[in-house]
């Protein structure tokens, strides 16, 4: 697949010719597990998951350097990470739906 830097149209193709071979793979099945969590994750918009990382930066950053805890401000720093990629698996979700003929 050849994505050629600088075109829109390009990019499109390609974010397509992915989505194509991951949804339309006969060989994948999801299980009861994964379709309740995304069903759950749904529930929550984006910008929930941003807060939530932003707010565990301003938590981290407090723990860190009012109270002067490091080890604890580092684990609720290490939170915000996890929030963001939770983010984007939701709104990739969301995507597949929506362009899943039948379903969304």
């Amino acid at each position: 697949m050849d994505v050629q830097h600088g075109s829109g149209n390009s990019l499109e193709h390609a974010a397509n010719h992915v989505t194509d071979r991951i949804t339309h793979n006969p060989n994948v099945e999801e299980g009861a597990m994964t379709r309740s969590v995304e069903n759950q994750t749904a529930k929550v918009p984006s910008l929930g998951y941003f807060n939530l990382a932003v707010g565990s930066m301003v938590l981290s950053a407090t723990t860190t350097l009012v109270l002067g805890k490091r080890d604890l401000g580092n684990f609720f720093g290490l939170w915000a990470p996890c929030f963001l990629l939770i983010g984007i698996y939701n709104k990739l979700v969301k995507m597949e739906h929506e362009l899943q003929p039948g379903r969304g």
